[in-house]
């Protein structure tokens, strides 16, 4: 017969061996999680050094003799430039009169396209074929009827505003030949949704408006196109135009671009396309992009 003592002691000590096995599997538990989040952080890294440059300088405009430069963008902004897209330099010296920009000089000072109150940032690519074009301007509800602010209007009057900021490059870098792309004054906008960049994949989707042109393939051989996202925030009374100039046949249809016409670049069109995400993916505006640039920095060094 088993006594009493014996039994309380069997009973204590299975209890204990029970927490034991339960403290380890916890620990267990934990300790893979914590390892399963590690990898997402390296895979998220990965991707990022893949696909993105660093984040955009924040564009100069000059002044006056004698005045520094000031920030075109009315709120800070936190933008990684795709790898295809030099972040360090934001826009080039203007040209002289009857000069063609040239996107493969070595830019040393802000170049910006503007219409009314809508300026474009202008940022070098890997070769002339791509480029960046930044604009961002404070978010009106509404605006006195023929009143224009600097870097201030409604959504509509900025979406409006963009062709001609946009037509304004585009002869500066275009003009002067018979080109095919006639930019027209309102836009055909699709909706984009895409995940902030982060470890965890935590975060609301960021919403952009999106629209395609670009020039005839069949007729160009050079021909361009243009891929431009609009993003807004009416809480943050915020608004950004950003703009990717890519070679026709990465924005064409392949119906229109035939086989024999197509180019040979450092980087594949669906890698294009990706890192064009990636960089959608890292925008951040005011106490958000200024967090942003801090994690940028520690994951840096």
């Amino acid at each position: 017969m088993i006594s009493a003592r014996f039994r309380d002691a069997s009973t204590k000590g299975g209890l204990l061996a029970l927490a034991a096995f339960l403290v380890v599997g916890c620990g267990v538990a934990d300790y893979e999680e914590r390892m399963d989040q590690q990898r997402k952080r390296v895979a998220v890294f990965d991707d990022e050094t893949k696909y993105l440059n660093e984040p955009i300088a924040p564009p100069m405009l000059p002044q006056a003799k004698g005045k520094s430069p000031v920030i075109a963008f009315p709120f800070e902004v936190h933008l990684r430039a795709p790898i295809f897209i030099k972040s360090k330099r934001p826009g080039l010296t203007p040209p002289k009169k009857g000069e063609k920009l040239d996107p493969t000089a070595d830019p040393e000072t802000d170049n910006t396209f503007a219409y009314q109150n809508l300026k474009l940032s202008w940022y070098a690519g890997e070769d002339k074929s791509f480029a960046m074009l930044v604009g961002a301007a404070d978010l009106l509800a509404k605006n006195p009827p023929g009143k224009i602010v600097p870097n201030k209007m409604t959504a509509d009057e900025f979406k409006g505003r963009l062709p001609g900021a946009l037509g304004a490059y585009y002869q500066k870098t275009r003009g002067g030949r018979a080109t095919t792309l006639q930019i027209p004054p309102l836009l055909n906008w699709t909706e984009e949704k895409v995940r902030p960049i982060t470890s965890l994949g935590e975060g609301s989707p960021i919403m952009y408006a999106k629209a395609a042109i670009h020039e005839n393939p069949t007729k160009e051989t050079d021909a361009i196109g243009f891929q431009i996202y609009y993003w807004s925030d009416e809480r943050l009374a915020r608004q950004i135009a950003i703009i990717y100039q890519l070679p026709a046949e990465m924005i064409a249809d392949k119906a229109e671009f035939p086989a024999k016409k197509t180019r040979t670049f450092r980087y594949s069109a669906p890698l294009v396309q990706e890192a064009i995400k990636f960089s959608l993916r890292s925008l951040g505006t005011g106490e958000d992009a200024a967090k942003k640039r801090k994690d940028y920095t520690a994951k840096k060094y």
